[in-house]
């Protein structure tokens, strides 16, 4: 298995393993994927919106 593959796979099971369900609509727009985006993401500005009753974009 190549770097390129592993380092992929390591974060589609991160990315995966988050619980996006909704509903019930309790995907907040701190906290869970959106840190995990972040943190993988240096020197990005990541915006997320929060429209409200867990609907986020």
């Amino acid at each position: 298995m190549t770097d390129l593959l592993a380092s992929t796979l390591e974060h589609l099971e991160q990315l995966v393993s988050f619980d996006t369900r909704n509903p019930p609509r309790a995907i907040a727009a701190e906290g869970g994927i959106f840190d995990y985006l972040r943190a993988q993401l240096p020197g990005f500005q990541v915006e997320v919106i929060d429209h409200g009753a867990g609907a986020v974009s």
